[in-house]
């Protein structure tokens, strides 16, 4: 069974839907236990996920995937209708619930629940406290800017400590 493991850097993320070509900018994966790999070339991504037996990412329903399929043509329903798809975010709240009230507000985001359920990553945090995407987005003045070659950036996307990290083209 191949298992990609996926995440994507993106344009504003409240762009989804109006940002046009170029919105998606940058895609880690992984296939099984195999390096992390950082690309631009977001048609060849698209093409082994649609080859590989199971798509596993953190709000790949709702976010990564729709990108590809907006973009990229990805035949998503496919996907689902033969259960290829394993969301974490989906899961961790379906297996954890949430407690009542706004308490529990930031219990899914990815630094969390890596936390909670003793994955040993995360996304860094900046200086300021907020995420290197954020600090990263404030200096080159949008998300859209940001160099996709910038070693923040691709640590930002390839977020798997001591994993080694192969960027191509």
């Amino acid at each position: 069974m191949s298992t990609i493991y996926l995440g994507l850097e993106t344009a504003d993320a409240n762009r989804l839907w109006d940002h046009g070509p170029g919105f998606v900018r940058l895609a880690a994966f992984a296939i099984g236990e195999s390096p992390v790999v950082t690309t631009t070339n977001i048609a060849m991504v698209v093409e082994m996920i649609e080859k590989a037996d199971l798509v596993v990412g953190h709000n790949v329903l709702g976010f990564d995937l729709p990108a590809l399929e907006l973009y990229y043509g990805l035949d998503l329903a496919n996907l689902v209708r033969e259960n290829r798809v394993m969301d974490v975010l989906l899961a961790a709240r379906q297996n954890d619930p949430p407690l009542s009230g706004k308490v529990d507000s930031r219990r899914y985001d990815l630094d969390p629940l890596a936390k909670r359920l003793g994955f040993g990553f995360g996304r860094k945090l900046s200086g300021d406290g907020g995420s290197v995407l954020q600090a990263l987005s404030r200096e080159f003045d949008g998300c859209d800017k940001i160099p996709v070659d910038h070693p923040d950036y691709v640590r930002h996307l390839a977020v798997v400590p001591g994993q080694v990290v192969i960027s191509v083209a």
